[in-house]
């Protein structure tokens, strides 16, 4: 029951994500408030610091290319690469 509770949770967060990444412009940068809101770019950038902005959340890969991908929330309020 957990496990179902918790992959919901995700699928909820993923869901918020990618419509907060689709509003806006495609080269600004996905808002977020905390690192939760926050996820890697299925293609990428992979520099860490580098903006993920809503086109890159909309881009499809079999793999993200990054060794280790991860994002976090900026001091700006926009996700960046970990």
């Amino acid at each position: 029951m957990m496990l179902v509770r918790s992959t919901s949770l995700l699928l909820v967060a993923s869901v918020v994500v990618l419509f907060f990444a689709c509003r806006g412009e495609p080269n600004d940068g996905v808002p977020c408030h905390s690192d939760d809101d926050c996820r890697p770019a299925p293609c990428g950038p992979c520099d860490p610091g580098a903006t993920i902005t809503r086109q890159a959340m909309l881009r499809e890969c079999v793999a993200n290319p990054c060794e280790t991908p991860g994002a976090r929330c900026s001091e700006h309020l926009v996700c960046v690469v970990r």
